[in-house]
């Protein structure tokens, strides 16, 4: 640019994109680091206000610690979800509903709908081995400012998989306690807000839980008469599990138990998980020379030996049998 802004304004004015904003109708999105020493954090802020200041459909998200290009995983993760979900919702083809994702601002009625946050969690105090939660945190806001009170209830909210039709209800309501982040659990509990005195609208902040099988879909989130709100549980969830990168590029399938009124569990029969070692000239001189376990679980692996977890994922992949029966016998 041959020079600060403050040395050539002139020609930073005219490569700004602010000064273009009354020009722009293509939905914006931006996501900027708070960090970027390349392009200031401002320069963003102040797109997206003239943006907005004239109606126009833009989305800001700011990431702490980030520079000119992400580099944390989780922000990684958050930047193509984002852009993924902005593209459904602004390149659907005609006639075909919109896809609204975590970020979306979601109106109806006069009431407006974001999903902040939705991610796989554990909680404090939960079964590990056998528990897996799907942690959404979400506000709706009065847009009209009416100055009207909204409530939540456990029947508002439903979360199906994939293309299901049926869903669940909320498992419980996340709560921070003495640094520990516990699940209060219950079905008749009821979340209301009314407006402050002198306040013109209403803001809803809501954090809630949900049961979800340990593997990798796509999950579709209703509030009240919302449209739906879609997200993904990324392939991260697999590989953290245990899968190999090569079977979860491939696609893997997981199942678990349904249950029918026969039966209260979804499970018959059983069906075994092996270690089989075979001793190699290599594994026999560790035991020969008095090697302990790690060493030779070690070797083992090098050689490709597959130990309890790895055959139970195999099942699983299979087909056979849950991811929540292997964990229950493979991790302490």
């Amino acid at each position: 640019m041959n020079g600060a802004p403050w040395e050539q304004p002139s020609l930073y004015a005219e490569r700004s994109p602010a000064t273009y904003a009354s020009a722009i109708s293509t939905p914006v999105l931006i996501l900027h680091g708070e960090g970027d020493t390349n392009t200031f954090i401002t320069n963003s802020q102040e797109l997206y206000t003239a943006l907005r200041l004239q109606g126009k459909t833009a989305q800001y998200v700011r990431y702490p610690r980030e520079g000119h290009g992400f580099s944390e995983p989780r922000h990684r993760v958050d930047e193509m979800r984002r852009t993924l979900s902005w593209f459904d919702k602004h390149l659907a083809a005609p006639g075909d509903a919109p896809r609204y994702g975590v970020g979306d601002r979601v109106v109806h009625d006069n009431w407006e709908l974001t999903v902040v946050t939705a991610d796989a969690r554990h909680y404090d105090g939960r079964d590990k081995k056998q528990e897996r939660f799907l942690h959404v945190e979400l506000v709706v806001r009065d847009c009209a400012d009416r100055a009207i009170p909204f409530a939540l209830r456990p029947a508002d909210l439903r979360l199906t998989r994939g293309s299901g039709q049926h869903g669940v209800g909320p498992a419980g309501l996340p709560v921070r306690v003495l640094g520990s982040t516990v699940l209060a659990q219950g079905t008749g509990w009821a979340l209301s807000f009314v407006p402050e005195e002198g306040a013109r609208t209403v803001a809803a902040p809501v954090a809630v839980a949900f049961r979800i099988r340990p593997s990798a879909a796509t999950y579709r989130l209703v509030v009240k008469d919302f449209p739906p709100i879609t997200f993904d549980i990324p392939a991260e969830a697999l590989l953290k599990e245990g899968f190999q990168e090569a079977d979860v590029k491939a696609g893997i399938k997981i199942y678990g138990p349904k249950g029918c009124s026969n039966c209260t569990d979804g499970y018959k029969g059983r069906c075994g998980i092996y270690q089989v070692m075979p001793v190699t000239e290599t594994l026999g001189r560790i035991i020969m020379e008095g090697g302990n376990a790690i060493d030779i679980s070690e070797q083992a692996t090098k050689e490709g030996v597959w130990d309890l977890r790895r055959a139970g994922l195999e099942k699983v992949r299979q087909g056979l049998t849950s991811i929540e029966e292997v964990n229950s016998v493979t991790i302490e």
